[in-house]
């Protein structure tokens, strides 16, 4: 009898255990999780009557909202809100003013993401201390102007760093164990040159790269002449030309073509003088138009045929060995070449159809073949004069 009573019983409340973990599974969902990155709006602040200026979130014990600090209520601020317990994983402070950001203290140790946006920062000094969880770094919108050197440098689990709209001019150096996703836009004075230093970190992706512009310093970035600030993708198509180059050459940005139905691309120039080529480099990037190989040892012109050659419209290999330009007939660069010298080789004859086509060209076409021992009789020696 009481075997049976005590079944009953259990038999009534296991619908209630069975329900409770799908439950709880609800309230986490609307809590701070992993790979996420924590922002909470100004409602969320406390009451501007509360004296505490950090609470947890009602329903969320482990993610704080903090407002209005400053340098001399900081550390007491974070107590009020509970910042030493290990539970807490979230933060976010909004409207701080700091003169400086001390990032070596032990409340941020476990925290996943933390945000501290919307306020006046002027510097971050010291480092995280070590085995510091931060994933998700927010810095942004506070008018930072500099990093101290090693601050970012002990977080191993960084994906996530927001420094936009401040006042850097130099992209702090951090350590990385994989992807890092980069947001620095609206940092008006930042230096390209310091953003190109990161392209070398292959895991960096950077968030609104077409948006985010950098100051040039023209001495190492000659090649963007007409500008005073260049877009990070601009930037990066730069570097990866540079990085990409073929072996004992140099390649740049030579100019910006638009089109009405195609995004804008950048034309390429290759320049290989003096490198100790046999033979014309091949396959040329993307989009190259200038090509400079004198001073080598190139007897032939027959690469030209290669398809990287399609876009090729100007072409100097002055200095070289070259015997022929019978290779010209039947390649893109004949019928488009702006450009093209071939100074001091060793060509003895030039085909009629080469002068004709010159003479019957409506665009302006430059051809210097001065210095080679050309064979010439009086039908031909007037056109020789204009082409050296």
């Amino acid at each position: 009898m009481i075997l049976g009573t005590l079944l009953t019983i259990f038999l009534c409340f296991l619908p209630t255990w069975s329900r409770l973990p799908d439950e709880l599974r609800e309230d986490d969902s609307k809590c701070y999780q992993q790979q996420q990155c924590f922002h909470k709006s100004e409602d969320e602040c406390p009451s501007p009557s509360d004296p505490c200026r950090c609470h947890q979130m009602t329903d969320c014990k482990n993610e704080v909202v903090c407002c209005d600090i400053n340098d001399q209520n900081l550390k007491d601020q974070l107590r009020c809100g509970n910042l030493i317990q290990n539970e807490i994983e979230a933060l976010h402070i909004r409207n701080a003013t700091l003169e400086v950001l001390n990032l070596n203290l032990a409340e941020w140790k476990n925290l996943r993401s933390m945000a501290i946006t919307d306020g006046r920062i002027k510097n971050v000094s010291e480092a995280f201390p070590k085995m510091t969880m931060v994933s998700c770094l927010n810095l942004s919108s506070n008018g930072i102007r500099e990093f101290q050197k090693r601050s970012l440098f002990n977080l191993f689990s960084l994906s996530f760093l927001d420094l936009s709209h401040n006042n850097l001019t130099e992209v702090p150096n951090f350590k990385m164990d994989g992807a890092v996703t980069l947001d620095i836009l609206g940092n008006p004075s930042i230096q390209c040159t310091s953003v190109r230093e990161t392209f070398n970190k292959s895991k960096i992706l950077f968030k609104n790269e077409n948006s985010t512009y950098c100051s040039l310093a023209k001495k190492d970035f000659g090649w963007f002449d007409s500008k005073d600030k260049v877009a990070v993708s601009e930037l990066r198509r730069a570097h990866e030309l540079e990085h990409n180059c073929i072996k004992n050459c140099t390649c740049k940005p030579h100019s910006l073509t638009l089109g009405m139905a195609q995004p804008r691309v950048y034309t390429v120039a290759v320049d290989c003088p003096s490198s100790n080529l046999h033979s014309l480099p091949k396959p040329l990037p993307p989009y190259t138009i200038a090509l400079d190989v004198s001073n080598n040892s190139i007897s032939s012109l027959k690469e030209l045929h290669d398809p990287s050659y399609k876009s090729l419209r100007i072409l100097k290999a002055d200095n070289n060995e070259i015997t022929s330009i019978e290779p010209l007939e039947g390649t893109k660069f004949k019928i488009n070449f702006e450009l093209f010298s071939l100074r001091n080789n060793k060509i003895k004859n030039i085909d009629p159809y080469l002068l004709e086509f010159y003479r019957s060209s409506i665009s302006v076409r430059e051809v210097y073949l001065g210095l080679n021992e050309l064979t010439c009789d009086c039908t031909t020696i007037t056109d020789f004069k204009v082409l050296y």
